[in-house]
């Protein structure tokens, strides 16, 4: 009989232990919290910013369907389809994780308002700006337009922002950026693959 409150008492300290651990290994990312809280002319703004580039990258996606349904019709079909379904696979393997966001494990309230919990790990914010950037690579290597160049560039640099501004903001872990990114990257190639068939 009292080895089962022995057994709670012993998952109770390790759950203590590893949040213990967890906040130890992710301190920076409590302060930087505390620091862009007490500067809100900075987090606003980081905020404001990162919530429109969401949008914009939608509105850059269904441009590319746009113009390679101008250029190659069957080739935008194929690539709406796969983006499609490498968004809803990683969606699946997200909600399958269901990764805790750093403010739930680390108990701080973040900048940018979100009631989300759990689904951190891997970002589809990442994913989903890599996707874009690389649908934006194949879709110049099909048509072959000088003006996609800067678009492209533009990207990254749009990418990268996403990236580092949703770790700053504690929305997600380094971890979680990483796995998106490296998803990203996957999924692009998986789509070079399938539309070189066509």
């Amino acid at each position: 009989m009292s080895k089962t409150p022995r057994l709670k008492t012993i998952i109770a300290s390790y759950g203590q232990t590893m949040a213990y651990n967890s906040f130890m290994k992710y301190q920076w990312m409590v302060a930087t919290n505390i620091y862009l809280k007490k500067h809100l002319g900075i987090a606003i703004p980081m905020a404001l910013i990162l919530l429109w580039l969401t949008r914009l990258f939608y509105v850059s996606f269904a441009l590319q369907i746009i113009i390679l349904l101008w250029f190659k019709p069957w080739h935008a079909v194929v690539l709406t389809i796969l983006s499609a379904l490498g968004f809803l696979l990683l969606t699946i393997i997200r909600d399958k994780i269901n990764a805790p966001r750093p403010y739930e494990l680390l108990k701080i309230t973040p900048v940018m308002p979100k009631d989300t919990n759990g689904h951190s790990f891997p970002s589809r914010h990442t994913f989903s700006a890599v996707l874009i950037l690389g649908n934006w690579i194949l879709i110049h290597g099909l048509t072959t337009s000088s003006w996609m160049v800067p678009v492209i560039g533009l990207h990254v640099v749009l990418t990268i922002y996403i990236m580092i501004s949703r770790v700053l903001l504690t929305l997600h872990f380094p971890k979680d950026i990483l796995a998106g990114l490296l998803s990203g990257i996957f999924w692009v190639m998986v789509e070079t693959r399938i539309l070189s068939c066509f």
